[in-house]
């Protein structure tokens, strides 16, 4: 298995020197960078893309390869520095935080969100708040938002009111919503 990856890894080598190939391997690539642990080759080898392109999900990228390396402190400033300097696209933070969601990573990618409501507007996106408050097991969190929802949307009182029936089954969880 470990001879399977670094043969791969000798073909992604070979493949990211064409910058036509890049969009195709990118994502193998830098994971099995991840994975092999190879974290000086990554930084390097995304600094070269973000240096050509400037791609904004190159720049994430290299905030979860500080995540990987275990620099938390550094991937905190990163991204914090990351959604501020972006501050004013709310798209681009919202394609920031469903890739930080995919990967795992649900606190940037609700900063990523709150940073995008911070410029657009308190009630933006918030469904994918929510989602986000529920995937972290923060109820009280979500509930506000949804409640915050159903005042900008009232239409759409029934669906949020059958999503929390759903959410919300367990008494603690009731009793936090009934506050």
């Amino acid at each position: 298995m470990k001879g399977e990856k670094e043969k791969a890894l000798e073909a992604y080598q070979q493949l990211s020197k064409s910058q036509t190939n890049i969009s195709s391997i990118h994502s193998n690539y830098f994971n099995l960078l991840i994975d092999l642990k190879k974290f000086k080759q990554a930084e390097y080898y995304i600094e070269r893309l973000i240096k050509k392109e400037k791609k904004f999900s190159y720049q994430v990228d290299l905030g979860i390869l500080f995540l990987e390396e275990g620099e938390k402190e550094k991937a905190d400033k990163y991204f914090q520095s990351l959604f501020k300097a972006n501050a004013e696209d709310i798209y681009r933070l919202k394609m920031a935080s469903d890739y930080l969601t995919s990967y795992n990573l649900l606190d940037y990618a609700t900063g990523a969100i709150l940073q995008a409501r911070a410029s657009g507007g308190k009630t933006l996106f918030n469904l994918e708040l929510a989602n986000l408050y529920r995937l972290q097991n923060k109820r009280d969190e979500m509930v506000n938002v949804y409640l915050d929802y159903i005042t900008q949307v009232p239409s759409n009182v029934s669906y949020i009111k059958n999503l929390l029936q759903a959410l919300l089954t367990k008494p603690e969880d009731r009793d936090a919503f009934e506050k």
